[in-house]
């Protein structure tokens, strides 16, 4: 029953916490608390959030508490619970809880555009408010027993039989056996019929959201940019918990649908194509940039969700600064200003087919070693309860950059003058920019020869400039006539 003790509970937290108390009955009822488990009733070992700086007292006791442990040693118990903490700080920061902006650079990316979610938005920002009240807020008040493993009781990941290698499903021709999942989640555990996450050798051996931090922001230049060097415990934390209908809020798909792992496949040629189950920066934010849909696959894919809170987690911790690579691109027009171009890891782009520019046979052999953001991850889902997911989304086509803000489109082209900044010409060099106050141009690299007096003699130089068409100019402290690639983005 909702006591008069729990309405004053919620009170005093919603001030403390600065959050209107109207938005703690939005909420809608509390779900009553379950009984104990048998485990903990036992005496069983349990783990409850206490913010920093709050004394351990019964009436920190609201919210998801961790029993259970089985297989696990003191030290994965200790990441466990380490990362559990992590999770919910992640999500009760501005900007994920509450008030998405939706036109910001990490909203656009792994949420989609405005003009495509606008019908999913609610939902969107319902999922990350409910993660963290039911973690700890006395808006949701009552208790919630999570079980956690790590003694893989569904043999997915140490324990999965040699016959059953961990791959897409389809799987990929020729292609090598894949990473098992770093954890795994089911609503009901086998044992107690709780829900569960078991974690696995992978969640154990990755970083902590501190140590992540502090590694990818002392990264040279342009890896510390790369989303995926932050990868760490927090992440797979909250990644599985989405996978909970406790966590998003979603059992029998209401009020917000389910959470799973989506399966892409990633068209290469007209008759060739790549498949990956969407974990990691690059699959997330195809999914958010898919032309079909888009708000209903983004949040149905359990990555798009914990990539956004990485993404504004690591945003306050590193000056407001962006991790924004890789680049996902709607057709780069030709080769870069320097190689890093043909790296997937940096820049993605498709052409109007809707396909990878990939660039030989090799890298269209096995695309896992090419692009290490889809082969340094599991190949098959780690989300076990039986889903209404499609088979397999193909990605053959991308939103335009006509579906995004003009801002978000001039920052992306900045991202990119940014990898291809040493072999841009030198002030000295550059000749007068075409008429209009926000033109843009670029040296091709190398630079290509022209006869000035042939208005045909640059056709078939390619540019990397969206927009842009090459023609034949001179300069002072140029010899010779040479190609520059030219575009207005005013």
């Amino acid at each position: 029953m909702f006591s008069l003790y729990s309405f004053v509970a919620i009170c005093a937290a919603s001030v403390a916490a600065d959050v209107p108390l109207v938005s703690a009955f939005l909420q809608g009822t509390p779900t009553e608390p379950s009984e104990t488990p048998s485990a903990v009733a036992a005496g069983g070992e349990t783990y409850w959030i206490t913010p920093a700086g709050a004394a351990p007292t019964p009436l920190n006791k609201v919210g998801t508490y961790l029993y259970g442990y089985n297989g696990c040693d003191r030290a994965q118990r200790g990441k466990i619970n380490d990362a559990f903490y992590d999770a919910w700080v992640m999500s009760k920061i501005e900007g994920v809880y509450r008030n998405i902006d939706w036109n910001s650079a990490p909203a656009l990316e792994f949420l989609g555009a405005p003009g495509v979610n606008k019908d999913q938005q609610a939902q969107i920002q319902a999922v990350f408010a409910n993660m963290a009240t039911v973690i700890y807020s006395y808006i949701n008040p009552f208790q919630h027993p999570l079980h956690v493993r790590c003694d893989d009781p569904k043999k997915e990941c140490q324990k999965r039989p040699d016959n059953d290698p961990c791959q897409p499903d389809p799987p990929n021709d020729g292609a090598k056996p894949k990473p098992t999942p770093e954890a795994y989640a089911l609503n009901s555990d086998p044992d107690d019929s709780y829900p569960m996450i078991n974690f696995c050798d992978g969640f154990h051996n990755s970083r902590s959201l501190e140590d992540a931090i502090k590694r990818g922001t002392a990264l040279r230049k342009p890896n510390n940019f790369k989303i995926d060097e932050y990868h760490n415990r927090a992440q797979i934390f909250f990644h599985e918990l989405t996978h909970l209908h406790l966590a998003a809020d979603s059992e029998g798909g209401s009020p917000n649908p389910e959470v799973w792992d989506l399966t892409i496949s990633i068209k290469l040629t007209s008759d060739r194509s790549w498949n990956t189950v969407a974990y990691g920066g690059l699959s997330s934010k195809l999914i958010a940039r898919y032309q079909t849909e888009t708000g209903y696959y983004v949040q149905r894919n359990a990555d798009n969700f914990a990539f956004y809170a990485t993404a504004k987690y690591i945003m306050t911790r590193n000056k407001n600064v962006y991790p924004h690579l890789p680049v996902v691109k709607y057709e780069l027009s030709g080769p870069p200003w320097r190689e890093v171009f043909n790296d997937a890891s940096l820049v993605a782009s498709f052409n109007k087919d809707g396909a990878l520019n990939v660039t030989n046979a090799d890298e269209i052999t096995n695309l896992d070693e090419t692009i290490p953001e889809l082969g340094d991850y599991p190949g098959c889902v780690d989300d076990l309860d039986p889903a209404d997911a499609p088979k397999i989304l193909e990605i053959d086509g991308l939103l335009k950059p006509d579906a995004y803000p003009d801002e978000y489109n001039k920052l992306v082209l900045e991202w990119l003058k940014d990898l291809g900044d040493d072999s841009a010409p030198t002030p000295s060099t550059e000749p007068s920019a075409p008429a209009g106050p926000t033109a843009t141009v670029s040296a091709t690299s190398p630079k290509v020869k022209c006869d000035s007096s042939d208005p045909d003699s640059c056709k078939g130089v390619l540019c990397t400039l969206i927009g842009a068409s090459p023609r034949c100019v001179t300069s002072e402290d140029e010899r010779d006539p040479f190609c520059l690639c030219t575009a207005s983005i005013g």
